[in-house]
């Protein structure tokens, strides 16, 4: 089984330098190798547009976008100009038209398309473009100059995103450019592993830990605050010639590693956090299995993700057990302010910035002068939105007559108003956080520990989070927009998902359609004012609470409906194929396929 051990770092006391460069370098070789691959897809896609029945496709589809976007547009100048959200009847019913011929076309697009993606010439087609992208990452791979652990795993991640699809819906998808602000990390690759024994002796190579005396593990106060829980980490990011090249970091050793454990990564990542920068250790180990803890109830428990306000707290989850017990899960009213102080203490920065924006516009219409380059930022600083505009504009200050008055300002405003209330937005926001994401895991371990198998709705956030089109007559609810962020939902997945894993129970998605449409009692499955009300009632008599009452007891009915093949492919713990069985299989198929076209051509095999 594998682990993740982290500890706090302090900042590094030697190989600093050398640290820093070696994430500006990660920095610059992940973005060209995001360069390759946005390359990559654009030659897959340009061959695929001139195969087939797709240009035709294509334009036709295209065509019926611009009419949907025209008759947008003239909605959204109808409603500016009326202050009206409700369309004239033709309008909608042209617009409503328009959209369902623009999803008509897109279907035929990509039925064509997936016709054509699957025929032989298509993959070879595909294979030859991919293997000149391997050329170029082995070409960028000899130049970045990153030391081959922290290489490693730009490259993992650049590979991730070579899997998303070519297209988002009908429109091209590539991966976005990373901006370095800081954050970054180094890392070594213990090929083989590492037992702890090595990594804590000093002798090793790669990865070195002085730990602090054992007695600081003992449990006692007074131990822990005699021998303190200081260490020292020693990560090789360099060599010279043969010889390492070390860096070294103050390690917080606040609990022992697994002594039966063997390290196979060491990564040190920094994460900036407002104006200061945080350290962490994180330690990949792989520790023999345990036997799994036998559930202390058993069954299945299916859970439904949400949020809705009830009362001065929001309900995130609610569940039910194959044996009648439910409940469910709130965030308070407490962790709920501490997740919306950010936005105030933001809110605040945003007005100091007009402030001091005003200021100084003020100075210069009361006839101050300055530089060219002064009024070059002055003229340029009504648009300004950031406060490291003024920040950037004060440390390249430079002194002129008259300059007692602006500058004194802009010190005022930078060093002192924006930088503690910088700080404190950032430190609030990192804790409530950390409280949330606390909340939800002791959740999702006590559902663990009690239940053999998990039971989740299978449907994508994303689709929720996009805002409707312009058209809809139904407004958005901005309040439960705004609570889908305090809430978070995805992160509760996340760890219902990572408790099941680590406690070896099943966690399964089943699909969530007319799960709060249908009646738990008679099943007839029709719209109900969900959004309005917690309780929902039936035409058979019944009511019945939606979120712990309703989807639940729809998801446990097809849980235990579904047949064995339906289960193991909606099971996240043994219905995945692992990453390397699945590039195996895929190494197979394309040598095949090369193989088949090299035949096909009269070419010997090779």
């Amino acid at each position: 089984m594998n682990l993740v051990w982290s500890y706090g770092l302090h900042a590094p006391h030697e190989g600093a330098k050398i640290v820093e460069e070696q994430m500006r370098m990660a920095a610059r070789y992940q973005n060209t190798l995001i360069q390759i691959e946005r390359g990559r897809r654009a030659a897959v896609r340009e061959i695929e547009s001139q195969v087939g029945d797709l240009p035709k496709a294509r334009a036709e589809l295209e065509a019926a976008r611009t009419e949907t976007e025209e008759i947008a547009a003239a909605a959204r100048r109808w409603r500016a100009k009326t202050r009206l959200k409700k369309l004239p009847e033709s309008m909608a019913d042209a617009l409503k038209a328009a959209r369902e011929k623009e999803r008509e076309l897109r279907r035929i697009w990509l039925s064509v398309r997936r016709a054509i993606a699957s025929t032989p010439a298509m993959q070879d087609a595909r294979d030859a473009i991919g293997e000149r992208a391997k050329e170029l990452y082995r070409s960028a791979r000899a130049h970045c100059g990153v030391f081959w652990g922290t290489y490693l795993l730009i490259e993992d991640a650049v590979t991730r995103s070579s899997r998303l699809p070519l297209y988002e819906g009908d429109l091209p998808y590539d991966p976005r450019f990373v901006r370095y602000d800081g954050s970054g990390s180094v890392a070594v690759q213990l090929q083989g592993g590492l037992s702890v024994g090595d990594a804590l002796s000093g002798t090793d190579t790669r990865l070195r830990i002085q730990p602090p005396d054992r007695r600081a593990w003992s449990g006692r106060r007074s131990d822990r605050r005699r021998y303190g829980s200081t260490a020292e980490l020693a990560l090789r990011v360099g060599s010279n010639g043969r010889d390492p090249v070390w860096a070294k970091w103050i390690l917080d050793m606040n609990r022992p590693v697994p002594q039966d454990a063997t390290i196979k990564w060491a990564k040190v990542v920094r994460r900036k956090h407002g104006p200061h920068s945080r350290w962490e250790l994180q330690l990949t180990l792989v520790v023999p299995d345990l036997a799994p803890i036998r559930a202390s109830v058993g069954g299945a428990v299916a859970v439904d993700l949400g949020w809705r306000m009830v009362g001065d707290e929001i309900r995130v989850a609610g569940w039910q057990d194959q044996h009648g017990t439910k409940g469910e899960l709130r965030l308070d009213k407490e962790t709920i302010r501490l997740l919306a102080l950010p936005s105030t203490i933001r809110a605040e920065r945003d007005v100091n910035l007009d402030r001091i924006r005003l200021a100084l516009l003020w100075w210069r219409a009361c006839g101050g002068q300055g530089p060219w380059w002064l009024e070059d930022a002055l003229d340029m600083m009504p648009q300004w939105r950031s406060p490291a505009r003024f920040a950037r504009l004060l440390r390249t200050w430079q002194p002129f007559p008259g300059d007692e008055l602006p500058k004194s300002w802009l010190e005022w405003y930078v060093d002192y108003i924006d930088a503690y209330a910088w700080e404190a937005e950032t430190e609030v926001r990192r804790r409530s956080l950390l409280r949330r994401r606390e909340i939800y895991r002791i959740f999702a371990a006590k559902l663990a520990r009690s239940y053999d198998s998990l039971v989740l709705e299978k449907f994508d956030l994303r689709e929720i989070a996009r805002r409707k089109p312009v058209g809809q007559d139904a407004p958005e609810n901005e309040t439960a927009r705004s609570n889908r962020v305090v809430v978070a939902p995805s992160e509760l997945r996340l760890c219902l998902k990572n408790a099941a894993r680590s406690r070896f129970r099943d966690c399964f998605e089943l699909a969530a359609e007319d799960t709060t449409r249908k009646c738990p009692s008679c099943g007839v499955v029709r719209d109900r004012d969900a959004k309005d009300s917690i309780t929902l009632r039936c035409d058979c008599g019944a009511s019945w609470d939606q979120d712990v009452d309703g989807a639940p007891v729809e998801l446990l009915r097809r849980f235990e409906q579904a047949d064995e093949t339906t289960k193991l492919s909606a099971s996240r713990r043994t219905g995945e194929e692992s990453r390397w069985a699945k590039a195996k299989r895929l190494a197979v198929e394309k040598s095949s396929r090369i193989q088949a076209a090299r035949e096909s051509a009269g070419k010997p095999a090779e």
